[in-house]
């Protein structure tokens, strides 16, 4: 799991490189950096990333850092977020202890009350999100397997799971709306013959997808490959492929 969040989060920075050099538009560049830094909110991933372990510039790293000092958490997210990374500080209590005390020492200070959402609704909001989540992930996950099927079953009509203004991203290469990227899979598919077999499970988080696979050639030569897909309105906004020859 950590090797994979390595290489896409190496792709984002090669994505930022490209970005800060006027290759990728503000419009295309806006849902690569919101679905980046919407990782950056699961707790595994996040802690991966404040361990430092995989070689990123310094410049993705503080243009990342700048936008999640930036973001506007609540109060409560904040003092769960506390709660997650000291638990030696707070030995003995429960999140919700934790949290109950917190409030209460906020109250005192401000000399204000503070009028959490009560949990009731607080656990009706989360199980609703968690819902759509689930519905989302479903649906880009149909998308991708629609993707590997089309490519194994080497049909040019591939690009027809893609958004229009689409882009495929590999190799130092962009290549931008439906009609290129069908080019660029008919070409593939007539002179590679690609059979593409998923190699463990795909990879879910809300409307982003992650596969790795390892793709067959007519040749008798094989690809490993990651793909990361973000998938929008029921076709795919972005593919980016790391490709290796092991």
């Amino acid at each position: 799991m950590r090797w994979l969040m390595a290489e896409w989060f190496l792709i984002y920075d090669g994505q930022y490189d490209f970005y800060t050099k006027g290759h990728i538009s503000e419009k295309s560049w806006k849902p690569k950096i919101d679905a980046c830094i919407g990782m950056l909110e699961n707790p595994t991933i996040t802690d991966w990333w404040e361990k430092r372990q995989a070689p990123l510039s310094g410049e993705f790293r503080e243009y990342i850092e700048s936008i999640r000092d930036s973001l506007d958490h609540s109060w409560e997210h904040q003092v769960i977020s506390s709660w997650r990374k000291s638990p030696h500080r707070c030995a003995g209590y429960t999140r919700r202890s934790f949290t109950s005390r917190c409030v209460a020492a906020a109250q005192k200070a401000v000399r204000q009350p503070v009028s959490p959402l009560p949990a009731i609704a607080r656990r009706a909001s989360s199980q609703r999100s968690r819902a759509e989540a689930r519905v989302v992930s479903q649906s880009a996950q149909e998308i991708v397997q629609a993707y590997f099927s089309r490519i194994r079953a080497r049909d040019p009509g591939v690009a027809d799971l893609f958004q229009p203004d689409a882009e495929l991203i590999g190799l130092g290469e962009i290549k931008s709306g439906r009609d290129v990227i069908r080019e660029f899979y008919a070409g593939v598919i007539r002179n590679a013959g690609p059979t593409p077999e998923l190699v463990g499970e795909l990879l879910l988080s809300a409307n982003r997808v992650a596969a790795e696979i390892r793709i067959s050639l007519d040749n008798g030569d094989s690809v490993h490959a990651v793909d990361l897909f973000v998938v929008e309105d029921g076709l795919i906004r972005s593919l980016t492929y790391f490709l290796s020859n092991y």
